[in-house]
């Protein structure tokens, strides 16, 4: 065997693909690259030509979703936070392939989105698919399940379109 060196944002990559008890870095590594004669575990889902860029997905998504055609209206401190024609629309994005789809809405962001219709969407620019969650909606499943954290950690199965923390089925949100 041999010893390699990896960064956080790798080693915790390893973490989140690990099967628990089971699995040491090498065999959660072996499994992503295809190397133990099984199906990567990656996304079974059918990746839809490259990856798209975050800037590029959340574009095309306000012109096909919102049918909005301009420059869209930045709003406060967020990157992906626009008025859309009246509409709050916060974008979370993540555009590695995975089966698991990782995000996490900060307390502040929340605030900002409570006071106005508004809309979140988790986006998976590998498969071109997206999430749109209407804020109330969402804040009424964290209320059912007794969330009590401030920021929103986010854990969404695309294989299945399964929110883990809330025991969410999201089909009807897919896009």
């Amino acid at each position: 065997m041999n010893t390699i060196e990896v960064d956080n944002d790798v080693l915790n990559h390893l973490k989140q693909n690990a099967e628990p008890f089971n699995d040491t870095p090498n065999s959660v590594l072996r499994r992503l690259l295809g190397l133990d004669g099984e199906k990567s575990k990656i996304t079974n889902k059918t990746h839809k030509g490259s990856a798209m860029q975050s800037d590029e997905f959340v574009k095309k998504i306000i012109n096909q979703h919102y049918n909005y055609n301009g420059v869209p209206r930045k709003v406060g401190r967020y990157r992906y936070m626009f008025n859309l024609n009246g509409k709050l629309v916060y974008f979370q994005n993540f555009s590695k392939p995975t089966n698991n789809l990782w995000y996490r809405l900060k307390s502040s962001a929340i605030e900002e989105l409570k006071s106005n219709n508004a809309e979140i969407i988790f986006t998976y620019s590998v498969d071109g698919i997206y999430y749109p969650i209407n804020v109330s909606e969402l804040n009424t499943k964290l209320e059912k399940n007794n969330w009590s954290r401030e920021d929103v950690e986010v854990n969404i199965d695309p294989d299945n379109d399964y929110w883990r923390e809330l025991n969410w089925r999201l089909e009807r949100h897919t896009i």
